[in-house]
């Protein structure tokens, strides 16, 4: 037994104990980097969310959403002067009516042509908001809300489609990352 013993200290070869104190040190290093992993910080993704929901409440996702384009529409609709308004009463009702059609519509979308949605890439959303705008200035908020001209409803919509959309999810990001929904 000497003879090994000394053999290994000649030839630098590492006592048993050596080793297993090595093994366990290498097993303690995985378990970190595993841990690391774990917590460490995800890989950036764009996605894409499709009816997404502020809430699940639904009143409260309502009530959001309806703030949401309540603001964001005035906005725009002072900012570029698409349309004129009688009475800012005519214009809450306009985006009020609008996002309770923009909410059923969302929802019949999402639940029965998902597919289409996901090989449209969303351009569906788009088109239904638009055709709610154009019902709504056409045929039922008629003489106190109106569009200055049909491009200015194609315009309107597509600013205000994609400003929501990147505020929309971004909100919905903060939201889940402080666990708020």
């Amino acid at each position: 037994m000497e003879e090994k013993k000394d053999n290994r200290e000649t030839s630098n070869i590492p006592s048993d104990e050596e080793l297993e104190e090595l093994l366990k040190t290498i097993q303690e290093l995985e378990k970190e980097r595993r841990n690391k992993q774990k917590k460490g910080p995800k890989r950036k993704m764009i996605a894409i969310e499709f009816g997404g929901v502020y809430h699940p409440n639904i009143i409260v996702h309502f009530l959001f959403s309806l703030i949401l384009n309540l603001s964001l529409s005035y906005i725009i609709i002072v900012l570029f002067n698409f349309a004129s308004f009688s009475t800012i009463y005519t214009y809450i009702l306009f985006i009020l009516l609008y996002t309770v059609l923009e909410e059923f519509v969302r929802y019949l979308i999402t639940f029965y042509l998902l597919g289409y949605v996901i090989k449209s890439f969303g351009f569906i959303f788009f088109m239904a908001y638009l055709l709610l705008f154009i019902f709504l200035d056409q045929f039922v908020i008629v003489d106190s809300f109106a569009f200055t001209n049909e491009y200015h409803i194609v315009a309107f919509a597509t600013i205000f489609v994609i400003i929501r959309y990147v505020l929309g999810t971004a909100i919905r990001r903060n939201f889940r990352n402080r666990k708020l929904r």
